[in-house]
């Protein structure tokens, strides 16, 4: 007769049956996961006063404990992201597929922001296996790193990590800005500079982040390029004043202008490649000159109205 009992409970008796020779055997219940089963044996000969013998291991009994019959943790693939490279006005998804023969109890997302602590989030089932959590967003320039952490419904609650090999997935935060600014209406005055004349050249610039700086690049008879710092004089209009130049001088000027955001996107207007120009004339007769010409003109004219006469 085999008596057992689990986790210090009742006594339960089994008979055992002669199977060959002298074994004998018995099946008993299925258990529970750290079951604690502990059993003797006892016969009885068929002698007339029916001898009992019992085997208790000593009085401390024979012992052992239900393990699981699973033991591995559920596996994670395919994890992924959208978008791929985000930026710093967008969310991040991440998704995963997540699998085990005992069921699936909890997924989660583990994530820190540059190096910083790591912070957990709960994946949500979405359809079949597929689990998503989304994150952000963040700012331009984070470094993020994440790893997928999850545990299967079984007793022990077996667990398991994806965390591209201790690596972690790694993705950084682009800047959402990758417009340049608008450079336009760009003139000259005057239109025909003399070699006294100080050129003032103005343009527009507009963007929808803030402007950071706009320059003047120009050159005299195809030397090297000269910068000058444009400077707003309202709204959105820059200006900048450059000469006199010599008498005959060719100047060409192009503009660029920088916005002030993360990527710092810098617009060019060289006029397609051709530049813009102008020519520096002689300067024009001056007011002294005329003063000094006026009583010639007057004698001449009087001259030649004696001569009628």
């Amino acid at each position: 007769m085999l008596h057992y009992r689990v986790n210090n409970g009742n006594w339960a008796s089994e008979s055992l049956i002669l199977t060959s020779g002298d074994t004998y055997k018995t099946t008993i219940d299925v258990f529970l996961i750290e079951d604690l089963i502990e059993y003797y044996i006892t016969a009885v000969d068929n002698y007339i006063a029916h001898n009992i013998a019992t085997d208790d291991n000593d009085g401390s009994y024979y012992s052992f404990t239900i393990e699981g019959s699973d033991s591995d943790g559920p596996t994670i693939e395919n994890a992924s992201q959208i978008p791929i490279a985000p930026t710093d006005s967008e969310t991040i998804t991440i998704s995963c597929t997540v699998t085990d023969p005992s069921g699936v109890q909890y997924v989660t997302l583990f994530y820190r922001v540059n190096e910083v602590s790591f912070l957990n989030v709960s994946m949500v089932c979405t359809s079949g296996d597929i689990y998503e959590a989304t994150i952000g967003a963040f700012d331009y320039a984070d470094e993020i790193r994440y790893a997928i952490f999850a545990r299967d419904s079984f007793l022990t609650q077996n667990a398991a990590i994806d965390d591209n090999s201790g690596a972690y997935y790694i993705f950084t935060v682009s800047s959402s800005d990758v417009t340049a600014p608008t450079i336009s209406d760009i003139e000259y005055n005057p239109n025909t500079p003399s070699n006294s004349d100080q050129v003032n050249i103005t343009c527009t610039v507009s963007d929808l982040n803030e402007i950071d700086s706009v320059v003047l690049h120009y050159r005299i008879n195809e030397g090297s390029w000269v910068t000058t710092s444009m400077f707003l004089i309202s709204d959105d209009q820059y200006k900048a004043i450059i000469g006199p130049f010599a008498v005959g001088s060719q100047i060409e000027f192009y503009i660029t202008a920088t916005d002030d955001s993360r990527n710092s996107n810098t617009a060019i207007d060289d006029n397609e490649g051709a530049f813009y120009r102008f020519t520096v004339l002689t300067q024009t007769t001056s007011n002294s000159t005329l003063l000094v010409l006026l009583p010639i003109v007057a004698m001449l004219a009087l001259t030649l109205t004696r001569k009628k006469q």
